[in-house]
């Protein structure tokens, strides 16, 4: 295993915290430990549609480029920061990248451990809806990423807690950029385990369960093609919080 550098810290929730996620956790740190990643289903080597979803709304920010944020919830293997930062066409001042997988984060590490700007990175071994009991200062980030991270979240209680976490920590302003499989079709499972689909109306009532308020700005569907040659619907929706 690598050795942790100073300068790109892995944060990490309390033990209490991360026992209430053990069998989770578990089930992750298996896939990234035996799993490489043109093994799983939702691998992407270039990322193209998040990458320019974050380019266009990270741009559009009327913030500083050493005074933005973004985070990568679900990270897994970090193709996707790696290539924001290798190439530049948006900066951020800091990434958060998120994972209940330290096996992930690791990989994530390694990929990015030639890249100029690594110390504005940060590697959090969390799982989502423990987030706030690492970051705790409010109205921070100005991109939030969800690339099927989400939809693994089956019960409301669970969906309104990450949701209200979405909301503490992003910015007024600020974009969370959230895709899941649609239900136009979608998966109705991934790597063995249940998800919730969804369409653009049920994501407007998601946030009736929640104090602040968010405004669509573009919703649409992409199919993408697994490492497998077969197909999953994705529904994308970019909202902005008002």
């Amino acid at each position: 295993m690598q050795q942790e550098s100073s300068t790109t810290p892995t944060l990490v929730a309390s033990s209490a915290l991360q026992e209430a996620s053990t069998d989770l956790k578990s089930h992750w740190e298996n896939v990234y430990e035996t799993k490489a990643d043109s093994q799983t289903s939702w691998f992407q080597e270039i990322p193209e549609t998040s990458l320019e979803l974050i380019e266009k709304f990270g741009s559009a920010l009327d913030v500083s480029d050493a005074n933005k944020t973004f985070i990568d919830v679900g990270c897994g293997n970090s193709h996707l920061s790696y290539e924001i930062i290798k190439r530049e066409k948006v900066t951020f001042g800091e990434y958060f990248l998120i994972d209940i997988s330290k096996a992930a984060l690791e990989r994530s590490r390694e990929l990015m451990k030639a890249l100029n700007g690594l110390e504005r990175v940060s590697f959090i071994e969390s799982n989502i809806l423990k987030l706030d009991s690492v970051l705790k200062e409010e109205q921070i980030i100005d991109i939030w990423h969800d690339r099927a991270t989400f939809h693994f979240l089956n019960s409301m209680e669970d969906q309104v807690q990450y949701l209200k976490i979405m909301c503490k920590l992003l910015k007024k302003g600020g974009y969370f950029l959230i895709s899941t499989f649609s239900s136009n079709g979608g998966p109705t499972k991934c790597s063995g385990l249940p998800i919730t689909q969804y369409d653009t109306g049920k994501w407007m009532k998601m946030f009736e369960n929640v104090e602040c308020k968010f405004e669509l700005v573009e919703s649409f569907e992409q199919v993408h093609t697994t490492p497998f040659n077969t197909t999953q619907n994705f529904l994308f929706c970019i909202f902005k919080k008002v």
